[in-house]
Protein backbone atom coordinates (compact mmCIF):
# COMPACT_ATOMS: atom_id res chain seq x y z
CA UNK A 1 0.00 0.00 0.00
CA UNK A 2 2.85 2.35 0.89
CA UNK A 3 4.49 1.05 -2.51
CA UNK A 4 0.85 2.73 -4.55
CA UNK A 5 0.88 5.51 -2.32
CA UNK A 6 4.48 6.28 -3.35
CA UNK A 7 3.69 5.83 -6.98
CA UNK A 8 1.05 8.21 -7.11
CA UNK A 9 2.63 10.97 -5.18
CA UNK A 10 5.58 10.46 -7.55
CA UNK A 11 3.35 10.66 -10.12
CA UNK A 12 1.25 13.67 -9.10
CA UNK A 13 4.92 15.89 -8.78
CA UNK A 14 5.64 14.79 -12.61
CA UNK A 15 2.16 15.92 -14.05
CA UNK A 16 2.45 19.08 -11.95
CA UNK A 17 6.24 19.67 -13.03
CA UNK A 18 5.11 19.09 -16.64
CA UNK A 19 2.21 21.25 -16.40
CA UNK A 20 4.40 24.38 -15.00
CA UNK A 21 6.76 24.04 -17.76
CA UNK A 22 3.50 23.89 -20.16
CA UNK A 23 2.50 27.07 -19.07
CA UNK A 24 5.95 28.89 -18.94
CA UNK A 25 6.18 27.50 -22.80
CA UNK A 26 3.20 28.75 -23.97
CA UNK A 27 3.39 32.00 -21.86
CA UNK A 28 6.78 32.72 -23.49
CA UNK A 29 6.32 32.11 -26.84
CA UNK A 30 3.06 34.29 -27.30
CA UNK A 31 5.05 37.01 -25.83
CA UNK A 32 6.34 39.33 -28.34
CA UNK A 33 9.69 39.15 -28.45
CA UNK A 34 11.95 42.15 -29.09
CA UNK A 35 13.96 42.52 -32.13
CA UNK A 36 17.18 45.07 -32.44
CA UNK A 37 15.33 47.41 -34.03
CA UNK A 38 12.79 47.41 -31.00
CA UNK A 39 15.53 47.84 -28.44
CA UNK A 40 16.91 50.78 -30.69
CA UNK A 41 13.65 52.40 -30.69
CA UNK A 42 13.93 51.99 -26.83
CA UNK A 43 17.14 53.43 -26.71
CA UNK A 44 16.22 56.76 -29.14
CA UNK A 45 12.77 57.07 -26.57
CA UNK A 46 14.79 57.42 -24.16
CA UNK A 47 17.37 60.11 -25.36
CA UNK A 48 14.49 61.80 -26.78
CA UNK A 49 12.58 62.14 -23.26
CA UNK A 50 16.53 63.07 -21.99
CA UNK A 51 16.58 65.95 -24.54
CA UNK A 52 16.28 69.39 -23.41
CA UNK A 53 13.53 72.38 -24.84
CA UNK A 54 14.87 73.70 -28.13
CA UNK A 55 16.26 77.12 -27.07
CA UNK A 56 18.13 78.05 -30.00
CA UNK A 57 17.32 79.15 -32.79
CA UNK A 58 16.52 75.32 -34.42
CA UNK A 59 12.71 74.80 -33.92
CA UNK A 60 10.77 71.21 -33.68
CA UNK A 61 8.93 69.98 -35.95
CA UNK A 62 5.40 70.93 -34.01
CA UNK A 63 6.87 74.33 -34.26
CA UNK A 64 7.53 73.67 -38.07
CA UNK A 65 4.46 72.72 -38.87
CA UNK A 66 2.77 75.42 -36.98
CA UNK A 67 4.85 78.18 -38.37
CA UNK A 68 3.93 77.02 -41.96
CA UNK A 69 7.56 75.62 -43.01
CA UNK A 70 5.76 73.13 -45.60
CA UNK A 71 4.97 76.89 -47.37
CA UNK A 72 8.67 78.28 -47.11
CA UNK A 73 9.44 74.96 -48.69
CA UNK A 74 6.93 74.87 -51.67
CA UNK A 75 8.09 78.62 -52.11
CA UNK A 76 11.71 77.44 -52.81
CA UNK A 77 10.58 74.71 -55.31
CA UNK A 78 8.31 76.92 -57.38
CA UNK A 79 11.21 79.10 -57.85
CA UNK A 80 12.65 75.94 -58.75
CA UNK A 81 15.17 75.83 -55.59
CA UNK A 82 16.83 72.48 -55.53
CA UNK A 83 17.70 70.41 -52.49
CA UNK A 84 20.78 72.77 -51.59
CA UNK A 85 19.80 75.49 -53.39
CA UNK A 86 19.48 79.26 -51.90
CA UNK A 87 17.42 82.12 -52.32
CA UNK A 88 18.95 85.20 -52.83
CA UNK A 89 16.21 87.15 -51.61
CA UNK A 90 15.39 84.60 -48.27
CA UNK A 91 18.40 83.68 -47.46
CA UNK A 92 16.93 80.34 -47.33
CA UNK A 93 18.27 76.09 -48.29
CA UNK A 94 16.71 73.19 -48.76
CA UNK A 95 17.92 69.59 -47.80
CA UNK A 96 16.52 66.40 -48.70
CA UNK A 97 16.91 63.14 -46.21
CA UNK A 98 16.22 60.25 -48.36
CA UNK A 99 16.80 56.75 -47.88
CA UNK A 100 20.00 56.83 -49.20
CA UNK A 101 21.11 59.93 -46.98
CA UNK A 102 21.19 63.75 -47.08
CA UNK A 103 20.79 65.43 -50.34
CA UNK A 104 23.00 67.45 -51.53
CA UNK A 105 25.82 65.94 -49.27
CA UNK A 106 27.20 69.49 -49.07
CA UNK A 107 25.79 73.20 -49.51
CA UNK A 108 27.40 76.37 -49.63
CA UNK A 109 25.43 79.24 -47.63
CA UNK A 110 25.84 82.83 -46.38
CA UNK A 111 25.78 83.64 -42.64
CA UNK A 112 22.87 84.77 -41.55
CA UNK A 113 20.71 81.49 -43.67
CA UNK A 114 18.08 79.15 -42.69
CA UNK A 115 18.58 75.56 -43.60
CA UNK A 116 15.56 73.66 -43.65
CA UNK A 117 16.02 69.35 -43.59
CA UNK A 118 12.91 67.78 -44.77
CA UNK A 119 12.80 63.46 -44.37
CA UNK A 120 11.33 62.42 -47.21
CA UNK A 121 12.26 58.62 -46.85
CA UNK A 122 10.86 55.68 -45.16
CA UNK A 123 13.56 56.33 -41.71
CA UNK A 124 13.53 58.58 -38.85
CA UNK A 125 15.82 61.73 -39.09
CA UNK A 126 17.02 63.50 -36.15
CA UNK A 127 19.61 66.06 -37.53
CA UNK A 128 22.42 67.28 -35.52
CA UNK A 129 26.21 68.43 -35.51
CA UNK A 130 28.48 66.10 -35.58
CA UNK A 131 30.66 64.53 -33.26
CA UNK A 132 28.28 61.40 -32.60
CA UNK A 133 26.67 60.89 -30.56
CA UNK A 134 27.65 63.85 -28.51
CA UNK A 135 26.88 67.03 -30.71
CA UNK A 136 29.89 69.44 -29.73
CA UNK A 137 31.14 70.96 -32.80
CA UNK A 138 28.57 73.32 -33.30
CA UNK A 139 25.71 72.26 -29.80
CA UNK A 140 22.75 74.96 -31.00
CA UNK A 141 23.04 72.91 -34.74
CA UNK A 142 21.03 69.80 -32.97
CA UNK A 143 17.09 68.47 -34.18
CA UNK A 144 16.96 67.36 -29.97
CA UNK A 145 14.44 64.79 -31.56
CA UNK A 146 13.51 62.52 -34.65
CA UNK A 147 11.01 64.99 -36.87
CA UNK A 148 9.71 65.20 -39.94
CA UNK A 149 11.77 68.86 -40.80
CA UNK A 150 13.56 70.74 -38.84
CA UNK A 151 15.31 74.38 -39.83
CA UNK A 152 18.35 76.21 -38.33
CA UNK A 153 20.11 79.31 -39.08
CA UNK A 154 23.74 79.33 -39.41
CA UNK A 155 24.97 82.50 -37.12
CA UNK A 156 28.67 81.34 -37.28
CA UNK A 157 30.98 81.14 -40.16
CA UNK A 158 32.50 77.83 -40.79
CA UNK A 159 32.51 74.48 -42.50
CA UNK A 160 29.79 72.52 -40.21
CA UNK A 161 29.78 68.78 -40.63
CA UNK A 162 26.59 66.57 -39.63
CA UNK A 163 24.31 63.48 -39.47
CA UNK A 164 21.13 61.76 -38.81
CA UNK A 165 21.95 60.84 -35.20
CA UNK A 166 19.31 57.60 -36.03
CA UNK A 167 21.65 56.67 -38.78
CA UNK A 168 25.02 58.28 -37.95
CA UNK A 169 26.57 57.03 -41.07
CA UNK A 170 24.16 59.34 -42.97
CA UNK A 171 26.21 62.55 -43.31
CA UNK A 172 26.60 66.39 -44.74
CA UNK A 173 28.37 69.16 -44.10
CA UNK A 174 27.43 72.96 -44.71
CA UNK A 175 30.14 75.73 -45.19
CA UNK A 176 28.94 78.99 -43.91
CA UNK A 177 30.68 81.96 -45.40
Amino acid sequence: MKKAFNRGVSLLAIVVIIGIIATGWWYYSNKESETPQDAMDAVIDIEINKAQDDTTTGTTADEEASSGEDRVLQDLNQEGAEPGAMTQKQKEAAVAYTDNGFEPKTIEVAIGTKVTFTNKSGKRMWVASNEHPTHEIYKEFDQGAAGTTYSFVFDKKGTWTYHNHVSPGHVGTIIVK
